[in-house]
């Protein structure tokens, strides 16, 4: 009896410390751009500081963020099967008290949720083709010395969707920090 009584009262708190969360500090870069949607840094979205921007074209799942203690910037792009994305992979600018800066990718890392999961790294190219369907989705990835920034303008070049020319508007990034609660396990 004591023993079931004890089984019980330990799942109980397994789950709720599964479930649990805390408060913390941080900075962060806040993201904000005309048309973008705004979103956390944890949990899909949902729990954390707002720090990535979310746009929608063509059926074409685009985000964009950074990650200020490891001063790298990523571009994530969800692209449907039947669905291209191309771009000059030379053409990412960063700016900075009014110098712009073009950037090239670090890398392009692709993934791919359902089993057999897979990760991969392509090649940069200087005409980047990504195609949809063959992974769930892409990262390109950017180091980008924003450690001792309190703002700072990334934008994206004009990508091409089956060939349809597509410009996303400069996404504005601005030092803030705040107390936000974070989850143990989402």
């Amino acid at each position: 009896m004591v023993a079931s009584c004890l089984k019980v009262v330990f799942t109980i708190g397994a789950l709720f410390l599964l479930s649990a969360c805390f408060p913390a500090k941080d900075i962060f870069f806040e993201p904000l751009a005309e048309g973008g949607k705004v979103m956390k840094a944890r949990c899909k979205g949902h729990v954390g500081y707002p720090s990535y921007i979310d746009f929608e074209r063509e059926g074409v799942f685009i985000e964009i963020g950074s990650v200020l203690e490891k001063e790298i910037m990523s571009v994530y792009l969800r692209i449907p099967p039947g669905v291209s994305v191309s771009f000059r992979s030379d053409e990412f600018i960063w700016s900075n008290g009014g110098e712009n800066h073009f950037l090239r990718p670090k890398s392009i890392k692709t993934v791919t949720f359902a089993r057999p999961y897979d990760k991969q790294t392509i090649p940069v190219d200087a005409r980047q083709v990504l195609q949809g369907g063959v992974y769930d989705a892409y990262f390109v990835n950017f180091d980008v010395p924003i450690k001792e920034l309190n703002n700072f303008s990334f934008l994206v070049p004009t990508l091409k969707i089956n060939e349809k020319e597509v410009t996303l508007p400069p996404i504005k990034f601005t030092l803030s920090s705040g107390w936000y609660i974070y989850p143990i396990n989402c």
